[in-house]
């Protein structure tokens, strides 16, 4: 226990410890005055606590921002539905004209939470991906894309309650079957909401694809070609092919192919001629820390150097 808090996810663990507690004895205090129900909204300082934890932490402030935002207006759709049906099933008799009051309110903070998590998630999304290929052969970019399945009846379901049941239940002209079908249809959603809260769970404890991916492409390169690391003192030169000797004025590549990663590297080189050098750099910049290859540009079939 002592070494789990001791990582980056027990002081943010900590953290929402010592906020949700605090949180808690405000909401107690704010059920016995009405002067006191917006001390709850306090409980937003946990947001920045389950960014800190993830994969936004180690991805710069704008992910951060990004992350914070996506989360906070997830949680305003999610909470809001299940805040509002409970709502409804406890009101007994007043269950409808409350309905008419109280589901088109919230139908107009579900739209604004809906457009700000689509725009927050795939900022994040491409921060974390960065490649197309990212999506089909890594562990996150499937479960991205599980994510992104489940979310699209969702907002069908929620396009027909705001353009046909809302507007009924509003007006109070909504038939007996089409009240039913309002709370089945809010029902499904918060099952569907349950299930995207399941793989975001198991989704943030992967890599993100964009490491996955820089490694896979490492793998996949045959085994003639397959990085050799650099022996010796790191300032000498890497070995030059007799095709291009004004690569000797050249030590380092020129072509960026991939991202800086702290833990992995980039993939880095050079796209003269008809071979290819290609190295991976470590985010230190160190050159002791450079392997490098020369193979042929068409196949990667032979190696030279």
């Amino acid at each position: 226990m002592h070494s789990v808090l001791q990582t980056r996810f027990g002081h943010a663990f900590l953290w929402q410890i010592g906020i949700a507690s605090v949180v808690g004895a405000l909401a107690l205090l704010a059920s016995r005055s009405r002067r006191l129900e917006l001390l709850p909204l306090s409980a937003l300082l946990l947001l920045p606590t389950i960014s800190a934890a993830g994969h936004a932490r180690t991805s710069g402030a704008w992910a951060l921002v990004f992350d914070v935002t996506h989360i906070a207006a997830a949680s305003t759709w999610v909470g809001g539905l299940g805040f509002t049906v409970l709502a409804l099933l406890l009101a007994g008799d007043d269950r409808w004209p409350l309905a008419s009051r109280a589901v088109p309110r919230f139908s107009v903070l579900a739209v604004v939470s809906v457009a700000t998590l689509i725009v927050a998630g795939s900022l994040r999304g491409y921060q974390e991906v960065r490649a197309f290929d990212g999506l089909w052969d890594t562990t996150y970019g499937r479960l991205l894309l599980v994510k992104i399945a489940l979310v699209l009846p969702l907002l069908l379901l929620g396009l027909y309650n705001n353009r046909f049941a809302v507007p009924r239940l509003k007006r109070q002209i909504a038939s007996v079957v089409e009240q039913r079908r309002f709370l089945r249809a809010a029902g499904t959603e918060l099952a569907i909401m349950a299930a995207i809260v399941g793989v975001t769970a198991v989704l943030v404890t992967e890599p993100p694809a964009k490491a996955s991916v820089l490694l896979q492409a490492e793998e996949r390169l045959p085994g003639e070609c397959r990085r050799r690391q650099a022996v010796g003192d790191a300032s000498e030169p890497e070995p030059r092919t007799a095709a291009h000797p004004a690569d000797e004025d050249r030590p380092e590549p020129l072509h960026d192919l991939g991202w800086s990663l702290p833990s992995a590297g980039r993939l880095a080189g050079d796209d003269r001629g008809p071979t290819r050098s290609v190295s991976v750099i470590h985010a230190n910049g160190d050159r002791a820390h450079q392997r490098g290859l020369r193979c042929e540009r068409s196949s990667f079939s032979r190696c030279s150097g």
